[in-house]
């Protein structure tokens, strides 16, 4: 299966389903944050440029709230370093 017909599939099962405020995962910038509540890089930047202080304030500015807690240091990191986009920062392969 190629990627086109892989996208084609998924917009297929999409349909009425996928809300409108949220767009598929193939649209976003593709690294999670946050696997639980499906925040993603983009979306933590977003939260810290709206004035989000803390890990705690980027989940609610998306209305989400910690469950597992496994990203709350990443994004503690992202709001330090002021930013998480796929521009601002260079993905490693662990070794």
């Amino acid at each position: 299966m190629t990627c086109r017909s892989v996208l084609d599939t998924l917009s297929f099962f999409a349909g009425d389903y996928q809300s409108p405020k949220k767009p598929l995962l193939t649209e976003k910038c593709g690294m999670y944050v946050c696997n639980c509540n499906g925040v993603t890089r983009n979306e933590v930047d977003e939260a810290i440029a709206a004035g989000a202080q803390g890990p705690e304030a980027v989940l609610a500015h998306h209305g989400c709230e910690p469950c597992c807690g496994r990203c709350l240091p990443e994004i503690a990191d992202g709001i330090a370093g002021g930013g998480m986009a796929c521009a601002n920062r260079s993905l490693v392969a662990a070794e």
